[in-house]
């Protein structure tokens, strides 16, 4: 949490009887997959304002950098599923929506080999 506390989380994960993958479904803006930061600190990061946050600035630029990254493709995704379900998102895009919506549309990018056998 942005105070230093933890907080243990269950990310429920579902297996898809279509597709047959596994989908993990996220609580609406509490985590960034694979980052060590919680999504306040990352949104202050992001926008700036990292003032009180405990890491150094090359990480607030690779965290920058990133978000850059993660914006072009999110919009991406999101015009696509804008034109196929009809779903709105804010414009600019903000980045609880992002992470959200990627991870549960099982579009976020992750390492495959460290989770895959074979």
């Amino acid at each position: 949490m942005a105070d230093g506390s933890k907080q243990i989380l269950i990310i429920q994960r579902l297996l898809c009887e279509k597709c047959k993958r596994t989908h993990r479904v996220l609580p609406v803006g509490l985590v960034v997959p694979y980052k060590r930061h919680c999504t306040e600190n990352i949104e202050n990061m992001i926008i700036g304002k990292a003032l009180f946050i405990q890491c150094n600035r090359s990480t607030i630029w690779r965290i920058q950098k990133w978000w850059e990254a993660l914006v072009v493709f999110f919009l991406y995704i999101a015009a696509s599923l804008e034109e196929k379900y009809g779903a709105a998102f804010t414009e600019p895009p903000v980045l609880r929506e992002a992470v959200q919506t990627l991870a549960n549309t099982n579009n976020w990018i992750f390492t495959r080999s460290a989770t895959t056998p074979g």
